[in-house]
């Protein structure tokens, strides 16, 4: 059984220039598990739906945690136990699609990216990667 996700317009290239490797979902009962086969599609369950890229295996899922409220101390990003700063933070954002824009890393272009889209400023959840490659 294949597990289908899909994605906002904004990372259907990012994904077919095999720059986003990964998306980061809440928790639900069925994602995917490595070694399995993953669907991307954009405009899923819209007329249109298409697959964005032949679909590729499910190299790992890892434990997520933001914490956003930024009060006294920069976002944090907290991935299968482990505190993520700096470049690692910022290689990790761009491993979801995000660029760094201006004076702000890839990871704090997630974050603002994050709280908009979404609201909530405190996440746990999963993030599915996958490789595509032969």
């Amino acid at each position: 059984m294949m597990v289908a996700y899909g994605f906002k317009s904004a990372f259907w290239k990012p994904i077919q220039d095999r720059t986003k490797r990964q998306t980061i979902r809440n928790p639900r009962n069925r994602h995917a598990h490595p070694g399995e086969r993953i669907q991307l599609y954009g405009k899923m369950r819209q007329p249109g739906c298409f697959k964005i890229i032949p679909d590729p295996v499910c190299i790992g899922v890892d434990m997520v945690e933001f914490d956003l409220r930024m009060f006294d101390r920069p976002p944090q990003l907290i991935v299968n136990g482990i505190l993520i700063v700096g470049e690692a933070a910022d290689a990790y954002a761009e491993g979801d699609g995000f660029k760094p824009i201006l004076a702000f890393g890839a990871f704090e272009v997630m974050c603002r990216w994050w709280t908009l889209t979404h609201g909530r400023r405190v996440f746990h959840g999963i993030a599915i990667r996958w490789d595509d490659q032969p």
